[in-house]
């Protein structure tokens, strides 16, 4: 599986992926980035609130909702072994 399809399978529905940590130890993790199923956003501009800058991108990262542990975390692409049970492949897309 290629990063389009991994993304595409993210994107769509809760999924799991298993990649490797920094540690070395492998985690599990159901996750997913459809926006029907993220939580609403916390910021509200009524109340004064100001929206934080936003991160520089980072291409070789993906920042996903862990629908577990309800909260946003991340992975590198190139730790990423499984998702949804197909092996994932880094390609240069």
């Amino acid at each position: 599986m290629e990063k389009s399809k991994a993304l595409e399978m993210i994107r769509s529905g809760v999924t799991e992926v298993v990649f490797t940590k920094k540690d070395g130890s492998k985690r599990h993790m159901t996750c997913t980035l459809n926006e029907e199923l993220l939580p609403p956003t916390q910021l509200n501009l009524d109340l004064g609130d100001t929206p934080k800058p936003k991160k520089k991108e980072n291409p070789d990262v993906l920042a996903v909702f862990d629908t577990a542990a309800e909260g946003w975390r991340s992975f590198r692409w190139d730790s990423l072994l499984t998702v949804s049970g197909e092996s994932f492949v880094l390609g240069k897309e």
